[in-house]
Formats: structure tokens, C-alpha cells, sequence
């Protein structure tokens, strides 16, 4: 990676000693990852479900129903505002079917995440909100957005940064001090090239890869913080949600986030109402319980 004069990096800590670079290979730093059990089993136990080409509807429900946690989020989810049902689903055969095997795997990884969250401390938990008020961004407009996968988009957002959520496990303390001093911007991705080998977004894309997530899904959350091109809408609404959910956790009042939303840069890609981002704000603080618990 060629530097350029006045850049911040290499970066200095607080001590005024240098922050090396350690240039790992990131298949190498999966490994550890992967030795460490980050991922919680009942995840890996729903992948292996979701990616056979032979799993039912009662194998889902079966391997949901192990796990009390699971069971209980499931339920929680398909009764949410989502889903916006007159009548109350009371068992998991029902919320299953309602969620589908995506949307299944969608709440799976929510609960992984949140359990991450706890292992890599404040930081952490904000990368966690974050990716909720993402994810329900993505839920809420992906309807109204030609071409997007609303599935995909709504299991990719939630996982968005879940390279990041590793990092901090496996790479805590150099973690904690970029995203302190840069924040959560592209310049902390090129800081993280120069000291790691690599960025959060390839970490958090192959892992997904090797964990069994569709390749879109991989993909998407891999090059999330890339230049967008004209056709390339659901990368430009991961952006845009990714934004918005910022402002949530930033405490912006609904006013606030919704301008996040439709003044943005790229809002014109998605080519919906200005009225809708209104109706989004004011609608995420219930969708994003529905989807944490």
C-alpha cells in the first residue's frame, strides 16, 4: 500500500510509541477465530440446516427448537411489526414457516452477533446496535427498492461489520485503538490494510464464506465500503442503511435520521419516496426491538 505524505498512517498511540503493523494472513486469523468458538454452536447448528439442499421445514423447526433463546426470538421476530400479522403465531411450526429458511437464519446470526457483542466490550455492543438499526433499515426499504433481495439484504446488513466484531476478539487492544482514533470511516479501513494485512470488510466476507452464508451475502458484506456503481443498489442501500443507522445510535432525533436517509449521496439509486424516510424513522424503534429482543 503506497502512503502519502501527511497521511495518518502509520498511526502513533497515545503514548507516543508506534502501533506496528502485523500483516497477518487472514486466513490464517480465521483459524484462530475458528479455535476460539466465536460463533455460538446454535448458529453453526442452523447453517448446516439451511445449506442442505434436502432440509425441510421440520428440520429447521427441530433444530430451532434446541436452543430455548433461539425459540423464543423466533417467535418474538414473526410476531413483530415485520411481518405486521392480525393474529398472534403461538408455535414455532407457524413462526418457521412465517420466517422461512432465510429469515431464520437472519435471527440465528442476530443472536451470534449479540453474543459477540458481549465478548468485545463497549465497542462492541455499538457495532451490535448498529447492525440492528441496519438491518431494520434494509427490512423496512428493501420492498420498495426494484431488484433487492429482501432476505439477503436484511442477513447481510445484520452481519455487516461482523469483521470488526472479530477483530475486536482476537485483535482487541489494536482494534480499540484505531476505531478511537479514526472512527468507523474508510480511512479506518486503509489503517486497518496497513496494520493488519488486511480490512474488516474481507475478514467479516470470508468468514461468512467459510461459515456457509450465501455467496451474495458474502459478498456484499466484503465490499461494503467500496466505490458504488449506477446498478449496484444493494450495496448502495447497505451504505445508505449503514448511515442511517449511525444516527440511531447516535441518539438523532426521527427528523434527524430520516434526512440521513434521503439526503444522502446515494439515495437517488434507490429511487424511493421522500415521504417513506419519515415513515421509517418512525418506525425503527419498534422494528429494531423485534429483531434484539
Amino acid at each position: 500500500m503506497e502512503l502519502q505524505t501527511g497521511s495518518i498512517l502509520p498511526m502513533h498511540s497515545a503514548g507516543g510509541s508506534m502501533l506496528p503493523a502485523r500483516n497477518h494472513d487472514l486466513h490464517s486469523c480465521l483459524d484462530r477465530i475458528d479455535r476460539l468458538g466465536v460463533f455460538p454452536e446454535v448458529a453453526h447448528r442452523i447453517l448446516r440446516v439451511t445449506q442442505s439442499v434436502d432440509a425441510t421445514m421440520a428440520d429447521l423447526e427441530s433444530a430451532v427448537s434446541i436452543d430455548p433463546v433461539l425459540t423464543a426470538r423466533v417467535l418474538q421476530v414473526a410476531n413483530s411489526p415485520l411481518y405486521g400479522l392480525s393474529q398472534k403465531i403461538g408455535t414455532l411450526r407457524r413462526a418457521v414457516q412465517m420466517l422461512g429458511m432465510e429469515g431464520t437464519r437472519g435471527v440465528a446470526f442476530a443472536l451470534a452477533v449479540s453474543a459477540m457483542g458481549s465478548q468485545g466490550g463497549q465497542q462492541a455492543r455499538a457495532l451490535y446496535d448498529r447492525a440492528i438499526a441496519t438491518a431494520a433499515t434494509t427490512r423496512l426499504l428493501a420492498p420498495h427498492v426494484a431488484g433487492i433481495h429482501a432476505g439477503m439484504m436484511f442477513a447481510a446488513a445484520l452481519v455487516h461489520d461482523l469483521g470488526l466484531q472479530l477483530l475486536l476478539i482476537v485483535e482487541g487492544d489494536a482494534t480499540r485503538e484505531l476505531l478511537s482514533k479514526l472512527g468507523h470511516n474508510r480511512t479506518l479501513v486503509r489503517a486497518e490494510r496497513f496494520h493488519f494485512g488486511f480490512d474488516h470488510a474481507q475478514l467479516g466476507g470470508e468468514g461468512l464464506r467459510r461459515w456457509g452464508l450465501p455467496e451474495p451475502a458474502a459478498m456484499l458484506v466484503a465490499s461494503h465500503h467500496d466505490p458504488i456503481r449506477p446498478h449496484q443498489r444493494s450495496r448502495a442501500l447497505l451504505q445508505i442503511a449503514d448511515h442511517v443507522g449511525e444516527g440511531v445510535i447516535h441518539g438523532d432525533l426521527p427528523w434527524q435520521i430520516a434526512d440521513r436517509g434521503r439526503d444522502h449521496a446515494l439515495a437517488p439509486l434507490l429511487s424511493v419516496p421522500g415521504e417513506l424516510w419519515d415513515e421509517l424513522a418512525e418506525q425503527l424503534p419498534g422494528v429494531m426491538r423485534s429483531i434484539s429482543g
